[in-house]
């Protein structure tokens, strides 16, 4: 797939995403601007390399190696069918970066002879998923034990009801009371602030 001095190249070299191409034997045939902007590596550096060789070391958000069993540009060449997939590829200074990935099979009378890889930079959206997580736990929880807070206690519940009524599911409520819960509360609060 030589896409020397045409448009397309040109097309393909100035977006932002990444982009690359790789044969029927996963080697990698062509790697835009934008790859070599998300990755750190060249095109001089990749091209000729076969994808398996785990150069961007795709990891899923369980930390589990795509390249070698989970691979979708692999799954791709082999059903055809389009994949997208949040996962993490390795920059060549050391750093993960979080990605949207878009694989595709290209097709040539009818076979597939390869598949190109589209990825984004993901970094926003996970930000974001982490800003609400730790919003969450602050909203949620007590600061000083981690323990759900009675906001949290009220909504589950609420919830609960709602679906026992409309689905009729069961669920179980257990209340505790501590005796002398100041004291306990009290002693909690001196040992927080011996720790700093």
């Amino acid at each position: 797939m030589d896409f020397e001095n045409s448009f397309y190249k040109d097309l393909l070299d100035n977006l932002y995403d990444g982009v690359y191409f790789v044969d029927r034997d996963r080697r990698i045939t062509y790697w835009n601007q934008g790859a070599e902007r998300l990755t750190g590596y060249s095109s001089e550096e990749v091209l000729g390399k076969v994808c398996s060789d785990n150069i961007l070391m795709h990891l899923n958000n369980e930390c589990v190696l795509m390249c070698l069993d989970l691979c979708p540009v692999a799954e791709t060449m082999i059903d055809g069918q389009k994949r997208e997939a949040e996962l993490y590829l390795h920059h060549k200074e050391g750093y993960r970066v979080p990605v949207l990935v878009r694989v595709a099979p290209i097709m040539k009378e009818g076979q597939i002879v390869g598949a190109v890889e589209v990825f984004s930079d993901n970094s926003s959206k996970v930000s974001a998923l982490e800003r609400i997580d730790a919003l969450k736990r602050a909203i949620y929880s007590d600061p000083l034990t981690g323990l759900a807070n009675r906001t949290f206690i009220e909504i589950s519940l609420t919830t609960n009801l709602q679906e026992l009524q409309k689905y009729d599911y069961t669920f179980g409520l257990m209340f505790l009371d501590v005796d002398k819960f100041k004291t306990v509360n009290d002693s909690m609060v001196t040992m927080w602030v011996m720790r700093f």
